[in-house]
């Protein structure tokens, strides 16, 4: 699914012809996307990253699952899967080694939805996947808002509109399923840092319209990147 205003469907003037309320929201967590799914043949979970069973951000995720599953907590899981005919979906947070824009005291998985293998979309709805995710022990995504209008998601899309509010964003889902989701200030704003100071690092020109935004002005951040880049 697509950011508000990525494609023409998430523009507000599409969606306010199209979305089926209410509409629920969901803290987006900071991280990157794990799959757990499960193996007939070996009779056993497999565990995968960006679509790969293999590499670096797959055996981050398993280490952190290890850490926080034990092995009964993971044979029921595994039964749940194989009986359900679902895979799982989690955010994975590596504080130590994947570090993101927002921080996190330490690294953890989030469940996001469990998905029924089938040709077409469908997944486990919210109340009964909270049930499994405390019966698991698992952390869940954040239901954070019910919206019952059009007038509401404006209202709701003004209060998110403020920098001081650290977090990546929201999930915002209708009553169909259909999602879309929202990049808060204060992370796009650090996300556009990071690659205006890789410019700097490298050599490359950097946007000056960076420079020119009111958080630049306000911190002085072009005197600060050039301060970093002296170091190197």
């Amino acid at each position: 699914f697509f950011n508000l205003g990525e494609l023409q469907e998430t523009k507000l003037e599409s969606l306010k012809q199209t979305l089926k309320f209410p509409l629920r929201t969901y803290l987006k967590e900071n991280g990157f996307l794990g799959l757990v799914g499960y193996q007939t043949k070996k009779n056993k979970l497999v565990l995968a990253s960006k679509k790969n069973i293999q590499g670096v951000f797959k055996l981050m995720f398993e280490n952190i699952w290890n850490d926080a599953v034990n092995p009964k907590k993971e044979e029921e899981i595994k039964e749940w899967i194989r009986n359900e005919n679902v895979s799982l979906t989690f955010e994975v947070i590596d504080a130590e080694y994947d570090p993101h824009i927002i921080e996190y005291e330490k690294s953890k998985i989030v469940l996001l939805d469990a998905v029924y293998r089938e040709e077409e979309f469908r997944k486990v709805p919210y109340e009964k996947l909270k049930k499994i995710a405390n019966k698991m022990n698992l952390e869940i995504k954040k239901e954070t808002n019910i919206i019952q209008n059009f007038e509401e998601l404006n209202e709701f899309l003004e209060e998110q509109s403020r920098y001081d509010n650290k977090i990546e964003g929201y999930v915002i889902e209708d009553s169909s399923g259909y999602q879309f989701k929202i990049k808060l200030p204060y992370y796009s704003y650090w996300k556009w840092a990071r690659t205006e100071i890789n410019k700097m690092k490298s050599g490359k020109k950097t946007n000056e319209e960076f420079f020119e935004h009111p958080i630049s002005k306000k911190y002085n951040v072009k005197k600060a990147f050039v301060e970093i880049i002296e170091k190197y």
